[in-house]
């Protein structure tokens, strides 16, 4: 293992909070104020609704329209926030065209979770020493967690083995829905509204079944210390779907280092890393192109030849290294029929030039006829 690469991408790790991530740090933060501006727009949208429908809206007794406004609620405030946060963190770690950005494709991807797990580590130890301020601490851990589940986005883009970022991406909705139920319960119970959220959590859990709604306003003990039930639940969402994947990620990964798969390097995303067990380094078709340019090369003695045959001899040594980052298979593919293309030429320039030059030869030796009597005078 090179050590100069691991420090610089443990470097680099913390250098991408202030350098690749710091739009993305600022739309969290305006997104979190568009969010309350949208709930308290759809919120005051809803109650003019049911004034004009005449629905009932209390929530002692619970009603059916009750219920179906708990549903439109549950909608644009929970489902529709989630999607737009996972669109924009997906949009966020990948460029124009949808492969990983530049600045995420180290070589050791597991050093892009260093920077989140040192502020998860951190959470931990507040919420341990912390013991009267826990929601402050509950909080950095929040944000500690959701940081490192958005690593993994990255980290999934970038490994050999398991790669779904699909999949990461779709449980980061998961991740966006608890986290903005905990924000609306946190909300209201910051706005004196705890009332409203134990009433809220009473219906729901009548209606579904589940008698732990009931008790989304209050506190759980865990180790000893007490916990906001949401906030505690949002925080452990995202490390528990993001450890998920890593133990899996990483159990795969060690049948494949022993197992030594055959993957062509044209299967390979763009971005994705192309690690050192794995072979062969040159797919089967890049093997035939390489052979057969190399026998021209040797069929011909021309100077230009000679150069361009350097030129592929260093093309198949690039070829044979295995990839550390990712590379843009199409513009191999260009260049390789750029290349087929330039052979072709000359060869039917040689063959012209050849036509030419006996042509020129026949002409040389060519004798004409005369009659007796001419070469006489």
């Amino acid at each position: 293992m090179n050590t100069e690469y691991l420090h610089h991408d443990l470097k680099q790790s913390f250098l991408l909070i202030v350098t690749q991530e710091r739009r993305l740090l600022a739309g969290l933060l305006g997104g979190l104020v568009l969010y309350a501006l949208w709930v308290g727009a759809t919120a005051a949208a809803l109650e003019q609704f049911a004034e004009f429908a005449t629905l009932s809206t209390t929530l002692d007794p619970w009603t059916s329209d009750t219920t179906g406004l708990a549903a439109v609620g549950v909608i644009l405030w929970v489902i529709l926030p989630a999607v737009v946060a996972g669109y924009g963190v997906n949009r966020a770690v990948t460029n124009s065209h949808g492969y990983l950005a530049k600045p995420y494709r180290l070589r050791h991807p597991a050093t892009l979770l260093v920077a989140p797990l040192v502020v998860v580590l951190c959470g931990f130890g507040a919420l341990v020493v912390l013991s009267d301020g826990y929601r402050g601490a509950v909080l950095l851990l929040l944000v500690g967690t959701v940081f490192f589940h958005i690593r993994v986005l990255p980290y999934s883009y970038r490994v050999f083995s398991v790669s779904t970022p699909r999949l990461v991406a779709a449980s980061f909705v998961l991740t966006g829905a608890v986290v903005s139920t905990a924000l609306l319960v946190e909300g209201a119970i910051a706005a004196g509204q705890s009332t409203v959220v134990d009433a809220v959590g009473a219906g729901l859990a009548s209606v579904l079944g589940i008698e732990a709604l009931g008790g989304i306003g209050g506190t759980t003990t865990l180790a000893g210390i007490a916990v906001p039930t949401m906030l505690g639940l949002a925080a452990a969402t995202p490390l528990v779907l993001g450890g998920l994947y890593l133990l899996f990620q990483a159990a795969i990964g060690g049948i494949n280092r022993l197992q030594s798969p055959t993957v062509a390097r044209t299967e390979i995303r763009t971005g994705q890393r192309y690690p050192e067990f794995a072979k062969p380094t040159v797919a089967p078709s890049e093997r035939t192109q390489i052979s057969t340019t190399t026998t021209t090369r040797q069929k011909s003695d021309s100077p230009d030849s000679a150069n361009q045959g350097s030129g592929i001899k260093s093309a198949t040594q690039e070829a044979e290294q295995p990839e550390t980052e990712g590379e843009d298979e199409q513009k191999d593919q260009d260049e390789g029929e750029d290349e087929n293309a330039k052979h072709v030429n000359e060869g039917e320039d040689e063959e012209s030039t050849t036509d030419d030059e006996e042509s020129v030869d026949d002409v040389s030796h060519t004798k004409v006829f005369r009659p007796p009597g001419e070469e006489e005078s």
